[in-house]
């Protein structure tokens, strides 16, 4: 078991770690030459494109690491969350700070090239953040006795509307 468990140690570290540290030492080392329109040399351009572009191609000029800031947030959201604590306040918590600092980093770089890719990013960052208030507010109406069912129930419809909203955008 301890052979295993020392694979499996080395291989999160290796995925949590790595990928995004090498991610980003390999836009730091051509970020003179990701975009065509301030490349320095073009066949060098092309040739990072073809083969790192998946990494930052969607993303503005000035946002071109931005991909390594999202990733970071889904490590957060995933991990992070789940190192907290099982059904810990700090977890939600922790939770709504990290979507809050998302949505404020939407609103603020606005980092992909379609306007509407950033009206939906923003539009799914608000849903989430959202989606998490209300259950800290389910979790707070089930620890406080006496509350009202149809207040409980008026979480659910504005968390539906606001799910349709977000897929109807994405839609459009």
């Amino acid at each position: 078991w301890n052979g295993y468990a020392a694979i499996a140690f080395f291989c999160i570290i290796m995925y949590v770690i790595g990928l995004p540290a090498m991610q980003g030492y390999i836009l730091w080392k051509f970020r003179d030459n990701l975009h065509k329109r301030s490349c320095k040399d073009p066949k060098l351009q092309r040739q990072v494109e073809k083969e790192f572009g998946s990494i930052y191609a969607h993303y503005t000029d000035d946002a071109f690491y931005f991909e390594l800031v999202d990733l970071a947030r889904r490590l957060l959201l995933t991990g992070g969350l789940i190192l907290m604590g099982e059904e810990s306040v700090g977890q939600i918590f922790f939770g709504i700070l990290v979507c809050a600092l998302w949505l404020v980093a939407l609103v603020g770089v606005r980092p992909y090239k379609s306007e509407w890719d950033n009206v939906v990013a923003i539009a799914l960052a608000g849903q989430l953040l959202l989606t998490i208030v209300a259950g800290m507010a389910l979790k707070l109406y089930a620890a406080t006795p006496g509350q009202d069912e149809d207040e409980r129930r008026s979480f659910g419809v504005v968390l539906i509307i606001a799910s349709v909203l977000c897929v109807l955008l994405s839609i459009g």
